[in-house]
């Protein structure tokens, strides 16, 4: 995991970061999270985490990312 990510990640509070609504900086919102939350690997979920806070990504970019890696890891393995 990029270092960036990993100290993203740290911040990262499950209670406080997840919004209803346009997340504001270090946070991503409750439609984000649901998206991420499809990945089964737990590191793979702290690294989108982590790169969705960095790189302010979007639902709909989350959710391609997201897409992408099932498609190429239908059994969620790397």
């Amino acid at each position: 995991m990029k270092q960036e990510y990993a100290e993203a990640f740290k911040k990262f509070s499950k209670e406080k970061d997840i919004v209803w609504g346009k997340p504001k900086e270090g946070q991503i919102s409750f439609h984000g999270a649901v998206e991420i939350s499809r990945l089964k690997c737990q590191k793979d979920m702290a690294e989108l985490i982590g790169a969705s806070i960095v790189h302010k990504l979007t639902v709909d970019e989350i959710r391609a990312v997201v897409q992408l890696y099932k498609r190429n890891n239908p059994k969620g393995e790397k």
